[in-house]
């Protein structure tokens, strides 16, 4: 009967804490970096209504070191993307990736306002001509 209760005991103390450890994927990621930019980076004021992350990949670190996983931001699998953007208001804003508290990345993306590009676009005409 005792060795029984010992052998229990193992199996709680040792095959449980690896079975719930090995569920949670986020245990074995060491980082996260933004591997590629979003193809739009620039958004134009009042236009432009939305983040587009197409084109954006992110480089998950795993905890082994000889592995890593490149996703897809647009599909946004297991990430947040915290982002405060007023598409109405030209500035400088951030983007957030997260995996969690201490896991996280972030690019910056730009909204300018419609006559910016139209005068950049007068330039170039002028110069042509």
């Amino acid at each position: 009967m005792l060795k029984k209760i010992k052998s229990i005991a193992l199996l709680f103390f040792f095959i449980v804490p690896i079975i719930l450890t090995g569920c949670d994927l986020g245990l074995g990621i060491k980082s996260i970096a933004v591997e590629t930019y979003p193809d739009k980076i620039i958004y134009v004021a009042g236009y432009d209504k939305s983040l587009d992350l197409t084109g954006g990949k992110i480089r998950q670190y795993l905890v082994d070191a000889n592995i890593d996983d490149l996703i897809d931001m647009s599909s946004e699998l297991d990430f947040d993307v915290i982002q405060n953007i007023d598409f109405a208001k030209p500035g400088v804003y951030e983007v957030i990736i997260s995996k969690s508290e201490v896991l996280y990345c972030s690019f910056a993306i730009q909204v300018v306002d419609k006559n910016y590009i139209q005068n950049i676009m007068n330039k170039e005409t002028d110069s042509i001509l």
